[in-house]
């Protein structure tokens, strides 16, 4: 037997979703702010943002429709 009564603690080392997103969009608006360039023409990111917004939309209900279907678990 071992004098070691120390027991190992399983802990993750990864880093929390919501930390990594507000990293990712600080340095969005970072670059944005200091290089001045627009990814896309503004026409263009609001027909894809309203898109994106409804597909969102659609999915989430769709979600709820299918999980309210299954009945409760």
């Amino acid at each position: 037997m071992s004098d070691d009564t120390h027991e190992a603690v399983d802990t993750p080392e990864v880093i929390a979703p919501p930390l990594i997103y507000v990293g990712t969009l600080t340095l969005g608006l970072l670059a944005k702010t200091l290089f001045r360039v627009n990814f896309l023409p503004r026409g263009v990111a609001r027909v894809l943002g309203w898109l994106l917004t409804g597909g969102g939309l659609l999915l989430g209900l769709l979600s709820y429709r299918t999980l309210r279907g299954a009945g409760p678990t």
